[in-house]
């Protein structure tokens, strides 16, 4: 597995680690996806996500599947518009070709609804 830091939006390596719960995530995502090609943390993303912000890169299994990126760490946060605060979400993304910067159109999705109340 590679990870890849981001500081604002660019990508730089270096390793992150991750939270408990993260590995829960992606050991769960793992037994669906199978290995995860690459990880993609973001970092600083606003006050309240000191934790990051995980993407995780599933190539396509075969030539006919998706290639499939997954958020971890959003549900960390409860929606702020949610009825009841136990209301978490990740986010999926399928992909028919590898596009890594996905992986950042993902993350600005998923730190929309915190960073735009």
């Amino acid at each position: 597995m590679q990870i890849w830091f981001a500081r604002g939006r660019l990508s730089v390596p270096e390793t992150k680690p991750l939270t408990q719960r993260d590995r829960e995530i992606l050991q769960h995502y793992g037994a669906f996806f199978g290995q995860v090609h690459k990880l993609y943390t973001y970092q600083d993303l606003s006050s309240h996500q000191a934790e990051g912000l995980h993407v995780a890169e599933f190539p396509a299994s075969t030539p006919q599947s998706d290639w499939r990126y997954l958020t971890i760490g959003m549900s960390r946060w409860v929606m702020p518009t949610a009825p009841q605060p136990q209301h978490r979400i990740e986010l999926l993304m399928y992909s028919s070709e590898h596009h890594p910067e996905l992986a950042e159109v993902l993350s600005n999705l998923a730190t929309y609804p915190f960073n735009n109340q």
